[in-house]
């Protein structure tokens, strides 16, 4: 059984994404047989500005030169 965590900090003026952060459980060897599968659960949430970027000389080593980028937000409850 392992536990794990993340957090995230970014300055919000500069990009898309806030803050950031997950837990979650894990268990590795749940069946028999099936060492290696692993079994998880987790919740992350991430902490969105509204976000429209235009990216020039994209650096890709494909033939693409600029890119326009929308930021969608959506929310679910359950």
């Amino acid at each position: 059984m392992g536990v794990f965590g993340r957090f995230g900090y970014a300055n919000s003026a500069l990009n898309a994404i806030g803050n950031f952060w997950s837990i979650g459980l894990q268990y590795q060897g749940l069946f028999e047989g099936r060492d290696d599968d692993v079994l998880g659960i987790g919740f992350a949430q991430g902490i969105l500005n509204p976000s429209i970027q235009y990216i020039s000389n994209t650096g890709s080593d494909e033939n693409i030169k600029d890119v326009a980028l929308f930021g969608l937000r959506a929310q679910m409850t359950f």
